[in-house]
């Protein structure tokens, strides 16, 4: 699928991840989150941990959704799951640092939201911080509202909860 309003985004598609994705998921969510959580290259136990865990999520059937760069390999990825009731909450939303401003978040939402309008669901979730600006601007455009904010005091942040009912006509 590639995005008619951002010519950037023609190079990329979205679609299922599949478990031969496991390492590319967890290299592009360890490189999205290094700048804030790393400290130094992650090592190969962290890589290969995080391998397991999507490969493990995928194996059971957990939703993720990927965006492929032209020669097909993952450099973003949506996680979204735990349904209750109507209500379905996005995990993570990471896309690759050298692939970023193409809008590649705002693909993977949109993905999310068409998942979530097949499956029947209303509300669709995401919780974030303040610091993922770039996120926070996504999801605004994207038509999430803050439902609520509250302070981390441990890193000066406040954990922003983002709302977005689907029930509401053009959004």
């Amino acid at each position: 699928m590639a995005s008619k309003k951002n010519p950037k985004c023609a190079e990329y598609r979205v679609d299922a991840a599949v478990p031969s994705d496991a390492a590319d998921l967890a290299m592009t969510d360890i490189a999205a989150f290094a700048p804030w959580f790393g400290d130094g290259p992650p090592t190969d136990s962290e890589i290969e941990k995080a391998t397991q865990s999507y490969r493990a999520n995928l194996k059971r059937g957990a939703y993720v959704a990927v965006v492929r760069d032209s020669g097909g390999r993952a450099v973003g990825l949506i996680e979204a799951g735990g349904s209750k009731g109507s209500s379905w909450a996005i995990g993570t939303v990471a896309v690759h640092p050298d692939h970023r401003g193409r809008n590649l978040g705002g693909m993977l939402l949109a993905e999310a939201e068409r998942e979530a309008r097949k499956r029947g669901l209303s509300v669709i979730t995401l919780s974030t911080m303040n610091r993922y600006r770039g996120m926070v601007l996504t999801a605004f455009k994207a038509g999430f509202d803050v439902y609520n904010a509250s302070y981390d005091g441990s890193r000066g942040d406040y954990r922003l909860l983002m709302v977005k009912d689907l029930r509401l006509k053009g959004v």
